[in-house]
This record gives C-alpha cells, structure tokens and sequence, in this order.
C-alpha cells in the first residue's frame, strides 16, 4: 500500500512539474500578443528610471526594394514585460529617426518582424542558448547599432548586429556606447 501511495505522489508531482514548465514555455508565445508599445522620445525630461535607446536598420539583398518600418520585440528583465516598438529604416551614415523611451534596466531582443517589398511577412527570433542583451541606463540614450536585415530562405530574416559609432556623443566620451541625456 505504501509503494503505490508514494509512486501516486510522484505520478502527482511530475504532473504539476509538466504543468508549469509546459505553461512557461507557452507564456512567451501569447505575451508577445501583449507587448506594450513604446512611447518615441520627443526632448522631454526623463524621469529618473527611464532611459533612451536608437538603434540604426537598414536592409540587404531583398530583390524588390523595402520601405517598410521593423517590428521589434523586447523583453524587460526586470520589469518582465514585453515591449514594442516600430523602427524606420535609415541609410548606414544617417541619424536614427527615432529614439525610444524605456523603463531603465536590462532587455532582451526577442523577435524582430519585417514586411518585404513583395509584401511577404519574415521574423527573426532570438536564439534562446545566445540571448542578445542590451541595456538602458537611467537618463541616458543608449545605441545599439546597426542591424542589417537580409532574406533568409522563402520567409525567413538573417539579421546582422553591428556595433556602430554614436551619433550622439558626449565629449571625452566618443566609444561609450551610451550618453548622458537631459534629466
């Protein structure tokens, strides 16, 4: 009697582990359905736990040539939210157009969405063994990069992260990769 009791309470136990791991591994897919769009930086203060991020995009190798903004997803460690925002792209040597204001803290870039220009819809995730990370530091703009979009394949999207020199630099400081902002 005692065996099977205890072989129900492990039956029991495994079932509630598959559970919550089954139930994480499907929060990522329906959270992105929920991400929270991210408000454009106008010159305004910002607050004491906010910051600014521009990032540079611009494509490569797509045959009919592609105006469209990119889709990105982030992920907030600290906040534990999903975050969104719309990137026009930009020649390489050119200003970013936008800034975005974010939370302070550590992100993720979790997926990045794309419209050719023969209108066919192509993602690119983050591989989960190699998150790419950046951060956003309190009252500061941070730059991370340039990112070439590619084809890959029938409707997929090669993505190349490059370091790029800061548009906006503080003096004294040309390789940081962040900058001091109004506050």
């Amino acid at each position: 009697m005692q065996n099977f009791e205890e072989t129900l309470f492990l039956i029991r136990r495994f079932c509630a582990v598959a559970f919550v791991f089954g139930v994480a591994l499907l929060i990522p897919h329906s959270a992105y359905s929920q991400a929270l769009a991210v408000k454009d930086w106008k010159g305004e203060y910002f607050s004491k736990k906010e910051g600014g991020v521009f990032v540079k995009t611009v494509t490569s190798g797509f045959r009919i040539p592609a105006t469209a903004n990119v889709q990105v997803t982030i992920y907030g460690i600290i906040q534990q939210k999903y975050y969104t925002f719309l990137n026009a792209q930009t020649a390489p040597d050119s200003f970013p157009r936008e800034i975005w204001k974010l939370p302070s803290g550590k992100y993720l870039i979790s997926r990045i969405d794309f419209t050719d220009g023969a209108g066919a819809r192509r993602v690119w995730l983050a591989k989960q063994e190699k998150p790419l990370a950046f951060l956003v530091p309190r009252v500061m703009l941070s730059n991370i990069g340039l990112w070439t979009l590619a084809p890959e394949g029938i409707s997929g999207l090669a993505v190349k992260f490059d370091m790029t020199p800061n548009t906006y630099s503080e003096k004294n400081a040309p390789k940081d990769s962040s900058v001091a902002a109004v506050g």
